[in-house]
């Protein structure tokens, strides 16, 4: 058991280095997790299948690089300062012209 642990968190520390946040989420959020393509999602109660999915991605650094990728290219893509302050403009704007 003790080797089994050693190897998650080795596999955690590598999955660390490869993508910029791993989430064990429920509801909305592990629902923007998965449209965004940037992760999984996993039970956070359920200790094996974290264990098993930590493995799998280690065993399988394209995949962490593409979900890194994908978080990111998402995050830049609705969350970014001026991309919000462009809609919240653009809302300002609509309320204005129908005032």
């Amino acid at each position: 058991m003790a080797h089994h642990l050693e190897t998650v968190l080795e596999a955690t520390q590598e999955l660390i280095d490869w993508m910029d946040i791993v989430f064990l989420l429920v509801g909305d959020d592990a629902e923007l997790v998965m449209s965004s393509g940037g992760g999984i999602c996993i039970e956070p109660e359920n200790g094996k299948d974290i264990a098993d999915q930590v493995l799998k991605l280690y065993r399988n650094p394209t995949r962490c690089r593409e979900l890194g990728t994908s978080g990111r290219q998402y995050v830049l893509a609705h969350f970014d300062r001026q991309v919000l302050a462009r809609k919240l403009t653009d809302v300002m704007q609509q309320v204005v012209n129908t005032a």
